[in-house]
């Protein structure tokens, strides 16, 4: 089963129950324990000071500002290059395992593009 995490920073808006494959649903705390576990390891550095100047982040909320999704996939990618992106909630030990970051989201959206580029479309 797997667990979608969108590329927003902080998320903000939470739904009673979000569903991951098989028709497992977690409940309202679960979810809120996932944003609260990824927002604390997203949060600003100085690392990120580079994005707030080119504008690429919102300096009240610290959201990915873009005018198309290939805008925020790419910003995305850069910004939280570290952070989890995808990964799978167990069910027996309560607890998320992520095995794929940002970046590595980057290079597979890179890699298929390269590869429909080749083909011509």
């Amino acid at each position: 089963m797997t667990l979608s995490i969108s590329m927003l920073r902080p998320l903000r808006t939470l739904k009673p129950a979000l569903r991951v494959g098989q028709g497992k649903t977690l409940r309202h705390d679960q979810w809120q324990w996932a944003v609260r576990t990824l927002s604390s390891s997203s949060s600003t550095t100085a690392r990120d000071q580079p994005f707030y100047d080119m504008g690429w982040l919102d300096e009240k909320t610290g959201l990915t500002q873009f005018q198309t999704l290939h805008e925020l996939q790419q910003r995305s990618c850069q910004i939280f290059a570290d952070n989890p992106l995808y990964g799978m909630f167990d069910a027996t030990t309560g607890q998320f395992e992520f095995d794929m970051t940002y970046a590595k989201f980057g290079n597979k959206v890179n890699q298929a593009t390269a590869v429909l580029q080749h083909l011509g479309t």
